[in-house]
């Protein structure tokens, strides 16, 4: 599903160790029924944020609300 979001980039959205998960994220956005621009800036962000957890977030480990709304905190003022 991440595909029809990003046909042009989509594979550097999921490769790497935590590829998964974006790719797994995308498909429950998708699944909300989220806009297409909406699922796009939330994809993008959740990557980022993952990027920025080096490492603390694995594809194997569950993850929280309370964890992700601590990755997050920095777009939380962001309007989109």
């Amino acid at each position: 599903m991440i595909e029809s979001l990003f046909p042009r980039d989509w594979r550097r959205y999921v490769e790497g160790p935590r590829g998964i998960l974006v790719r797994e994220f995308a498909n429950w956005i998708i699944e909300q029924r989220y806009t297409r621009h909406c699922a796009k800036c939330h994809i993008r962000r959740f990557r980022a944020m993952l990027i920025e957890s080096r490492g603390a977030i694995k594809p194997a480990r569950p993850i929280s609300s309370e964890t992700l709304a601590q990755c997050f905190a920095p777009w939380e003022d962001d309007p989109e």
